[in-house]
């Protein structure tokens, strides 16, 4: 027992400084949250926007997200680009339809053709609506067709760039199915340990994004895409090199209805740490050290009589922050949390956080492995 008390106290003081960096960015983060939205509310940014949608199959949430992007509030002119790759695939026909519905909004859906071979299909879906975007636009906004957004998702993220320091504003989509089960509790626990460093990595999320027009081509974003298959990491590795600053947009945090189970949940951030792998190993080997750290301090703790304070440790230092995170988003955007089902979000995010390590180790083990990607209906080596 003599001999146990020292590496004890050594596992205990290594759980208790990583949890304290992870609270530290998570304060960051919303004090970041609290400043930006009041920035955004006091100095409204209103140049003209293009907003490039690439749409793919028909989901049942697609008509009711593509009509979100058309019921915008913004101040300034705005149009909507919804790029399907082919006139058959059914997305198509589903935004004529949201067309259709608001005569209006100044909107078209464009064909991209698209045909990959060394870059991903939605790359090249992206590059379409760049070059189908009206000329005079100051600003290009790229976004998922599988989030809602609300009325003033777009000022949110045009806001940001008034800072002529701020190269980019992105925003992360939460998943907030109306009946979240555990899994969906487990993604949200999992997004909200992620958020405080997007900014400090300088990260990008694809599901919105914000660009000047001008910085579109001196930061090689066209090249970037053609040749990558992931938009989101290639922009944030093209924004590192020339020491560009990402911003996350607070005000323009959009949701998803989408629901998921344990086994699409593995296969998505499998999917995504993989693409790190490839991308960013800055962000693996720091996922691999988060995630390796309180495993195998767990084990250490079980091992023998139970170390009930290094459990005790270990909870503390992965289970509070993400539940904060969410706690702050809660109240900055209390409409995306409406729900009854959400009326205890912090809580069951506190207990789904524990067993992230967990989750996170064997994701990494499973994208350490993996060789190739499998996305939207086609395979990337």
């Amino acid at each position: 027992m003599g001999q146990q008390a020292p590496i004890s106290a050594g596992w205990m003081l290594a759980v208790l400084a990583a949890g304290f960096l992870q609270g530290l960015a998570t304060l960051r983060f919303l004090w970041r949250l609290r400043q930006d939205s009041r920035a955004d509310a006091e100095n409204p940014h209103s140049p003209s926007v293009s907003v490039i949608v690439p749409c793919k199959g028909d989901s049942p949430e697609l008509r009711g997200n593509l009509e979100s992007f058309l019921g915008q509030d913004y101040q300034g002119q705005a149009e909507f680009i919804f790029v399907t790759p082919r006139e058959d695939d059914p997305a198509h026909s589903v935004a004529l339809g949201s067309l259709a519905a608001h005569p209006r909004a100044e909107a078209r859906a464009v064909c991209s053709g698209a045909k990959p071979l060394i870059c991903s299909e939605k790359n090249l879906n992206l590059l379409a609506g760049v070059a189908a975007a009206r000329g005079d636009s100051r600003i290009l906004v790229f976004a998922d067709c599988d989030l809602r957004v609300e009325p003033s998702w777009l000022s949110g993220m045009v806001g940001p760039l008034r800072d002529p320091a701020t190269t980019a504003a992105t925003a992360v989509m939460l998943y907030l199915p109306a009946s979240p089960g555990p899994a969906d509790w487990l993604r949200l626990a999992w997004l909200a340990a992620a958020l405080p460093w997007f900014e400090p990595m300088r990260l990008a999320a694809g599901h919105s994004l914000a660009v000047r027009r001008a910085d579109f081509a001196p930061l090689g974003l066209e090249e970037a895409w053609r040749r990558g298959i992931s938009d989101d990491l290639s922009l944030a590795q093209r924004l590192r090199r020339a020491g560009g600053r990402v911003v996350l947009a607070a005000r323009a945090t959009p949701a998803s209805g989408e629901g998921c189970s344990f086994r699409s949940l593995f296969a998505h951030l499998t999917r995504w740490l993989t693409l790190f792998r490839f991308y960013d190993g800055r962000v693996w080997f720091l996922a691999v050290a988060a995630a390796g750290l309180p495993c195998a301090a767990l084990i250490h703790a079980l091992q023998g009589p139970v170390q009930w304070p290094l459990l005790a440790a270990i909870f503390a230092s992965a289970a509070p922050p993400p539940a904060l995170a969410i706690a702050g988003l809660r109240r900055l955007r209390p409409e995306l949390f409406a729900g009854a089902a959400y009326r205890a979000a912090s809580v069951r995010v506190l207990l789904a956080a524990a067993a992230l390590p967990w989750l996170n180790a064997a994701a990494l083990a499973a994208s350490s492995l993996r060789m190739e990607l499998h996305w939207s209906g086609y395979s990337y080596l």
